[in-house]
């Protein structure tokens, strides 16, 4: 029987993000689902810091 695992991350002002998990032992459904909330994460915290960030002046 397959295991699932569902994790939510909510950062102040941010919509939650959430994952999906299913494996055959609950213990690897974990891990592949707080793998995938870890780059989720980062993905849209590093598009973030690009966005504010002040472009480098022209002189």
């Amino acid at each position: 029987m397959d295991k699932r695992c569902v994790l939510e991350a909510r950062i102040a002002g941010r919509q939650p993000i959430a994952v999906k998990s299913k494996a055959d032992s609950i213990h690897k459904a974990v891990d592949e689902a707080v793998d995938k909330l870890k780059n989720s994460l980062t993905s849209k915290l590093d598009r973030r810091k690009d966005h504010t960030k002040k472009p480098d002046s022209l002189s």
